[in-house]
């Protein structure tokens, strides 16, 4: 591990990653070896071992809900809903958290569990009211189980929240498409919105029929 980081100061990657992975080879039962090539597979787009590392660290750290939660993202990223869902109860159950419970949210929404959903995004707000992932989730979710006015109350609320991003104006564009107020859509997202934008969006949030 010291060569390792020595050899990671001087940015050879390539010998430093064969390092970090003899060291988990000769102790598997440390977490700091995978933690370090994670950065670097991130870095390289492997997320296949990005994922493996992880699964691993679940294994080495059980008790880690941090482990348990990146983990269940990458499964997630692979479209593998369920065992992301798992994962993301794992972690809740060590410790409870506002990413856990948004993440936790999404996995009901992309299953069309939306009652579910909005339960777990709410408990995300409960301990931050503030966190944008989870109000612009529960904003979608609600515009996509028809409480369009609800909806389109909180998603004004978040664009105009210092840290909005660009796509929370699209979520509350797409809010005020399902409603059928396509001039408020038009003005939320600056350009003409019609039932072809609308689809567009709703196939971007994988919320498409």
């Amino acid at each position: 591990m010291r060569v390792a980081e020595r050899t990671d100061n001087e940015r050879d990657r390539a010998i430093a990653i064969g390092l970090y992975q003899r060291a988990h080879e000769i102790d598997p039962s440390q977490p700091e070896p995978l933690l370090r090539l994670v950065g670097y597979y991130r870095d390289m787009g492997y997320e296949g071992q990005v994922t493996e590392a992880y699964r691993r660290l679940t294994e080495i750290a059980p008790k880690e809900p941090d482990h348990h939660l990146e983990y269940g993202f990458q499964l997630l990223r692979s479209d593998k809903v369920y065992e992301a869902r798992q994962s993301f109860l794992r972690a809740l159950s060590l410790k409870e958290s506002v990413r856990g419970f948004n993440a936790t949210g999404v996995t009901y929404d992309m299953a069309g569990d939306r009652a579910a959903a909005q339960g777990f995004y709410r408990r995300a707000l409960k301990i931050d009211s503030a966190y944008l992932p989870a109000r612009g989730n529960l904003g979608l979710s609600l515009a996509l189980s028809g409480d369009h006015q609800t909806a389109i109350a909180l998603l004004e609320e978040t664009v105009a929240m210092p840290n909005a991003s660009p796509n929370h104006r699209r979520m509350l564009a797409t809010a005020y498409g399902l409603s059928g107020d396509m001039a408020s859509a038009s003005r939320v997202s600056g350009s003409n919105f019609d039932g072809q934008a609308l689809a567009e969006n709703l196939k971007l949030y994988g919320a498409a029929d």
